[in-house]
């Protein structure tokens, strides 16, 4: 369904894009040929891999974040738990990627496979990604 902001959130992706967007390589990958979910995912041959450009986002290396309460006796221990991600336009997709989507970053070679797919209201889907994997 079109909204009546479109146009604007066209322009406004291409102008992510542009300041800061980077090659990536998406791959299908499929459930094993006789239907176990525990094996090994195989490629996909239906969905033809495609190249677009995201926004990458890596993950934190805050180990303990600020605290959130401003009381001076708050003890309590907090982590940080982040995952890379890939914020894309949902127009430069030939296909939505979805989980097991293997998932290369083109500026380093970097393999990833897709954990989550988020879409929002402004034309984009952020890829939450598993961690490196082995090319």
């Amino acid at each position: 369904m079109t909204t009546p902001f479109a146009s604007r959130d066209a322009r406004l992706s291409r102008s992510i894009e542009r300041a800061f967007g980077e090659q990536f390589t998406f791959a299908a990958k499929a459930t094993a040929v006789n239907g176990d979910v525990n094996a090994p995912r195989i490629a996909d041959g239906s969905k033809s891999p495609f190249t677009c450009a995201g926004v990458w986002e890596a993950e934190s290396n805050t180990a303990y974040p600020h605290a959130q309460s401003n009381m001076p006796d708050d003890a309590f221990p907090r982590f940080a738990v982040q995952f890379p991600s890939v914020s894309v336009d949902k127009a430069l997709l030939t296909w939505m990627p979805g989980i097991g989507t293997k998932v290369t970053r083109l500026f380093d070679g970097a393999v990833y496979e897709v954990a989550k797919a988020l879409p929002d209201d402004m034309g984009r889907v952020l890829f939450i990604l598993s961690k490196r994997m082995k090319p």
